[in-house]
């Protein structure tokens, strides 16, 4: 909200002068979006047919505690300004940190030989890297980032790693890509309840989770193989990168090879 203005939530409850038939017309209403949102203030509510993650399973993620621990993993969406770069540690399918940086690090304009070169200090991203694995105790070879983009200048610096390349072939041939099977697992374990957010999370960085979540939509015709929808479409639906839900999803790499 602008300086000097603050949203006040109110439900429906909250309406000391309403009509009690009209809380109950909307206990039993089948909408399940208007119910979502005129009964429980869920106006982030979605529901379409082409969500491949319930609203309810979403909010499942805050809750699941009985989630069992496990192997510990790092995955990561690279970036450097503009959009956001996110790393997240793993216990298990247990996210136990999430960090999310803005402009982590800012190309600067030197001159090199009399000509000005464009440099990009990569450090700052790196020693997160090296700040959480020695935290947590991950191994390089449980850790993956995206290697397209900006990702594929980090290459060196962290050897051992999985560079992941999301548009080449996917494990299976149903799906358009390996990005497209990499969500559709992630939409597979969020549904099945066996996923748990087991850390802090700020009001600005859960709410662009869960509409992040959201705009996870199939995009296929019949026959086709399976898509999701494109990057630049999600975007245009929130504003910005689905930075959160790329790094979420990268972890499923290793539910789909390792089996963990």
């Amino acid at each position: 909200m602008p300086d000097g203005i603050v949203f006040i939530p109110a439900l429906v409850q909250d309406n000391p002068f309403i009509d009690p038939s009209y809380i109950e017309n909307l206990e039993n209403i089948s909408d399940k979006v208007k119910k979502q949102r005129l009964l429980y203030g869920n106006f982030d509510y979605d529901d379409s047919d082409d969500a491949l993650i319930t609203f309810d399973k979403i909010n499942d993620l805050f809750y699941n505690t009985f989630v069992e621990p496990g192997e510990m993993f790092i995955s990561s969406d690279i970036a450097i300004t503009n959009d956001s770069f996110v790393v997240i540690v793993w216990d298990g399918l247990r996210i136990k940190e999430l960090v999310s940086l803005k402009n982590a690090s800012k190309p600067v304009e030197t001159m090199v030989n009399g000509v000005t070169t464009t440099i990009v200090d990569y450090t700052p991203l790196i020693n997160e890297f090296e700040r959480l694995s020695v935290k947590w105790k991950v191994p390089r070879s449980n850790i993956v980032f995206d290697a397209d983009g900006i990702g594929k200048n980090v290459k060196e610096y962290l050897s051992g790693a999985v560079p992941l390349h999301t548009g080449i072939k996917a494990i299976h041939p149903e799906y358009f890509n390996l990005k497209a099977e990499l969500f559709y697992k992630l939409a597979e374990v969020i549904n099945s309840n066996k996923m748990f957010i087991d850390c802090y999370l700020s009001p600005e960085i859960k709410e662009r989770l869960i509409s992040e979540l959201q705009t996870i939509k199939r995009k296929s015709d019949v026959g086709e193989k399976l898509k999701i929808l494109p990057k630049a479409d999600v975007k245009k639906l929130i504003g910005h990168s689905p930075d959160i839900t790329d790094a979420i999803a990268y972890r499923m790499l290793f539910v789909l090879t390792r089996y963990k």
